[in-house]
């Protein structure tokens, strides 16, 4: 049987927003409660990017509709718990490239 289309969680007072988050090198902090979206026609924007941190995620959705959810860089100091990290599964652009980038430099 088809799984039924990933949604955003109906949290009580919680918020939805639509539109890319960079938590940059110099940034910390804790989101919850939260419905992290974006739909992307590039495939290239993910919905977070993180450098800083450290940032705590908790019981969040980060989806995205063509590019990937999450994208980590080297250093990035980011903790989730009970978050849901992935494509729409419904929709114009129903899946995400991927759930999570993590990228660093090479040594030596």
């Amino acid at each position: 049987s088809t799984p039924a289309p990933l949604r955003a969680r109906d949290y009580v007072n919680s918020v939805r927003v639509w539109g890319p988050w960079e938590l940059g090198p110099n940034s910390n902090g804790s989101l919850s409660k939260m419905a992290l979206c974006w739909e992307t026609l590039t495939g290239f924007l993910p919905v977070v990017s993180v450098e800083g941190g450290p940032w705590n995620i908790t019981s969040c959705d980060v989806l995205n509709g063509g590019g990937p959810a999450l994208d980590c860089s080297e250093g990035c100091k980011l903790k989730m718990i009970k978050c849901r990290v992935g494509g729409f599964g419904s929709g114009p652009h129903p899946s995400a490239s991927c759930g999570l980038i993590a990228h660093g430099r090479k040594e030596g």
